[in-house]
């Protein structure tokens, strides 16, 4: 009979404890830790507009403006790839091969790293691109898609100077 008592008591006790809960005000706020949309991410070019015979510097810095650590997950090396895109389709990136790794990065308050690229105006297969506008955007861990910016390519100024007589002379020929 003891045991019992024992078991009604517990039982009662829990109940109490579980109204006491639910009929509680205080409120529990659920605050998110701060992860990679937290961080300010840039990309930028030495300059907007290049020749056909000149390599684009790019430049790709990501900062931490919080007050906290933020602790960035890989599931790859190297977790940040700068790709290169004509009208949409992907032409180049700076790494072709990944290593399956799972590594962390942590950004202090303040902290920025920097990743240095150099595009030599080639595709995935190494041949020369056109003339044209240019997509520049930085991707971390293959899918997220950080910054962007675009840039122009223009012809040789030897190739405009034989464009425009080109133009010149088959305009002159219509024109007998």
């Amino acid at each position: 009979m003891f045991l019992v008592f024992r078991k009604s008591l517990v039982l009662a006790g829990g109940v109490l404890l579980t109204l006491g809960l639910i009929g509680s005000r205080a409120k529990a706020e659920l605050i998110p830790l701060p992860d990679y949309r937290d961080l300010v991410y840039t990309i930028e070019t030495d300059k907007p507009i290049y020749s056909l015979t000149e390599d684009v510097h790019v430049t790709h810095r990501v900062t931490n403006p919080l007050n906290v650590n933020v602790t960035l997950g890989f599931t790859q090396e190297p977790g940040f790839n700068l790709w290169i895109r004509d009208e949409g389709n992907l032409i180049w990136r700076s790494s072709e091969g990944f290593l399956l790794v799972v590594w962390e990065l942590t950004l202090s308050p303040g902290e920025t790293i920097q990743h240095d690229y150099l595009w030599n105006l080639t595709d995935a297969n190494d041949n020369p691109v056109g003339p044209g506008q240019y997509e520049l955007v930085s991707m971390m861990n293959e899918w997220y898609e950080d910054s962007g910016t675009t840039i122009t390519i223009i012809p040789e100024p030897t190739t405009l100077v034989l464009l425009l007589v080109g133009l010149g002379l088959t305009s002159m020929r219509k024109r007998r």
